[in-house]
């Protein structure tokens, strides 16, 4: 049989918001749903209506959105005639983007910063008639303004400047921008559309005002001129993502009661309640699709179960952790964690690119036929550190925003009835064994384990020593990857576990001990109360956990 390969290499979860001026009150109605239940993506990206209210996600403010447009829906200071008269802005500037976010109906500023959370605004540079992808991680004025920029309709809204760029509504060029959020590293997007299957744009009957008002601008036109060729084909790539498993899509089962302008609260309110019951109908599919299940394996000898995750914790701004869950199939099962390190994004890079590497490495037609003695598989495990610790180095001279930049690793490889421990740096590999042991199989590479192996330390101390984060040897960095390596012997109910050091540089043993044993006979429970017990120590660093529970089957 050939291996089969399956992967979650840190799979990053996003949320694709389309825009569609007040029927994004049904988007509204799902996403409220989705933050009650606890749902957190990584990352969200919105497009006009699905911007302006997308960020109360980031912000974590559920209902804002319809309160606020209820609230203020006659109000002719937010949106009105009388407002495009005077300001050229039919949603009011400054009143519906500066007034009431600070005055009537606060946007906390302080969570939106604080939230790990992605957040991208989508906008139309009106000179080039191409997306802008604005990452917007601060809730200041000028984020305010890029979010009502990516909801600017043209004709009934002013061009915007920022940051040297004339923008508009980002749907122009972008409409659903699923391809986009793909390509920056979301694998897993949940897409919510405003328009019901079998929806077809077709061409802006407006065109002869748009040229008139955006005269100065003629790649803008041309790309309104197309925009409905786009918007189709941009629904077809969601249709095959859709069809291949990449994204879960949720669409309202009809066109929505609502045009595009709106000032009757009850019809705002029927169309967010829409939004709720479809949220709600899609619930259970939204947190399986986010949080798939654990991997299971069976093979004729051996039931391997595997379960992974990554956390970034409560003080850092990014994860710089990666991890590997695999099924080889014949070939066994493989787990990988890296913790990076370096300067801005470097650390993320540098894991990124390990796991990336033995991702690459463990295809089946590199396994294919390989003899499966202790040397073969050592070696093999070797030398795929070495290639990834090759291109980390080359990754460095080539990126001077990476230079320097470094990565942990502790690979386990489980086949037959072993398990093949390989690791470089401070991440560690543990095994709870059905005597309720836990033993450490991995050796530190860092200064604190070398003061306790002089006797200079005692191991008790290690957590809280002022160097306990300097470590002696990692991948990257320039240098050459140093590697140890174990073989254990498994025995029938053993718990492999791979950590980084958010878990165990926080947690003494006994503690990480008495939770894997409360909870070991449910594997996504237990990879959770580890997760929980790292966070209320602190989280003060990112934490990634995987294991791996071993049954072994008699015929």
């Amino acid at each position: 049989m050939q291996p089969k390969l399956v992967n979650y290499v840190k799979m990053k979860r996003g949320l694709v918001l389309e825009g569609g001026a007040m029927r994004g009150l049904f988007t509204c109605g799902i996403i409220d749903v989705m933050m009650e239940a606890g749902i957190e993506p990584d990352g969200i990206i919105g497009v006009s209506a699905g911007a302006a209210f997308g960020c109360n996600y980031k912000s974590r403010q559920p209902g804002r959105a319809i309160r606020y447009n209820k609230r203020f829906a006659q109000d002719k200071r937010f949106c009105s005639w009388l407002s495009w008269l005077k300001t050229g802005n039919l949603y009011n500037a400054e009143f519906g983007y500066h007034i009431i976010p600070t005055k009537y109906d606060i946007f906390d500023n302080q969570t939106f910063d604080s939230n790990p959370m992605d957040f991208y605004a989508v906008c139309t540079d009106v000179e080039t008639g191409k997306p802008v992808y604005k990452k917007l991680a601060k809730a200041t004025p000028e984020t305010y303004d890029w979010i009502r920029a990516s909801a600017s309709m043209p004709l009934v809204s002013k061009v915007v400047e920022l940051e040297g760029k004339k923008v508009l509504d980002g749907g122009v060029a972008d409409s659903i921008p699923l391809a986009y959020f793909e390509h920056i590293g979301f694998e897993r997007n949940v897409v919510i559309l405003t328009q019901p299957e079998g929806y077809v744009k077709e061409h802006n009957p407006l065109m002869p005002l748009m040229r008139i008002a955006l005269r100065e601008y003629p790649l803008m036109i041309e790309a309104m001129d197309k925009r409905h060729l786009m918007y189709n084909q941009e629904l077809e790539y969601v249709r095959q993502a859709e069809s291949e498993g990449r994204c879960l899509v949720i669409r309202p089962k009809e066109k929505l009661p609502i045009g595009h302008i709106s000032h009757d609260s009850d019809e705002m309110q029927r169309v967010y309640d829409i939004g709720v019951e479809t949220g709600r109908r899609y619930l259970d599919e939204l947190i399986r699709f986010y949080k798939p299940d654990n991997i299971v394996l069976n093979m004729s000898n051996i039931k391997i179960e595997l379960a992974g995750e990554t956390n970034v914790g409560l003080v850092r701004q990014n994860n710089e952790d990666n991890y590997m869950i695999t099924s080889l199939e014949d070939y066994g099962a493989l787990m990988t964690v890296a913790d990076g390190m370096g300067g801005a994004n470097a650390g993320e890079v540098a894991s990124a690119i390990a796991i990336e590497t033995i991702k690459r490495i463990y295809a089946p037609d590199r396994l294919k036929g390989m003899e499966r003695n202790d040397s073969n598989i050592l070696t093999f495990m070797e030398e795929a550190i070495k290639e990834a610790n090759l291109n980390i180095n080359n990754r460095s001279k080539t990126d001077e925003s990476t230079r320097g930049m470094g990565t942990t690793i502790v690979m386990a490889w489980i086949i037959n009835d072993k398990a093949y421990v390989c690791w470089c740096g401070d991440s560690r590999c543990y095994v709870l064994n059905q005597r309720n042991r836990l033993i450490q199989l991995s050796k530190d590479h860092s200064l604190v384990q070398e003061l306790v192996d002089k006797g200079q330390l005692e191991p008790e101390l290690m957590h809280d020593h002022p160097l306990s984060n300097v470590i002696t040897r990692c991948l990257g960095n320039a240098g050459e990857a140093s590697i140890d390596t174990k073989i254990y012997q498994l025995q029938d109910g053993d718990i492999i576990m791979l950590c980084s050091d958010g878990l165990c540089g926080v947690c003494p043993d006994d503690i990480i001990l008495k939770t894997m044993t409360s909870s070991q006979e449910h594997l996504m429970e237990c990879k959770n109360q580890l997760i929980d017990i790292a966070l209320s120590a602190g989280g003060f660093d990112n934490i990634t956990i995987t294991l791996a529970k071993v049954s072994f089957q008699t015929k």
